[in-house]
């Protein structure tokens, strides 16, 4: 798991450190696993050097609007909600 949290750590300095530079507007917008576009990630590395999460897991649920994933802060286990940034296609039913 202190694997896994600093490869997400060494993602979120990526993207911060991408964020810097002039990048085009559709490499911003890029999205990974629904939730996690650079806005995000960004807030999630600032809750991160502030001490509020200590590690950070996988996805606990997922559904049609928002991925939870599971969380350690310094003295207890917390849920992190993160709504879908790309919403699926729509499908219109024939009637």
């Amino acid at each position: 798991m202190v694997m896994d949290q600093e490869k997400k750590i060494r993602r979120i300095d990526s993207a911060k450190d991408k964020s810097r530079a002039r990048e085009k507007d559709s490499e911003r917008l890029k999205v990974e696993e629904n939730v996690f576009d650079v806005p995000t990630l960004k807030i999630l590395y600032t809750l991160s050097n502030k001490g509020v999460i200590k590690a950070m897991g996988g996805a606990i649920s997922t559904g049609k609007e928002a991925n939870v994933f599971y969380a350690e802060g310094p003295d207890k286990e917390l849920a992190i909600k993160i709504y879908r940034i790309a919403s699926s296609t729509f499908k219109a039913m024939d009637a």
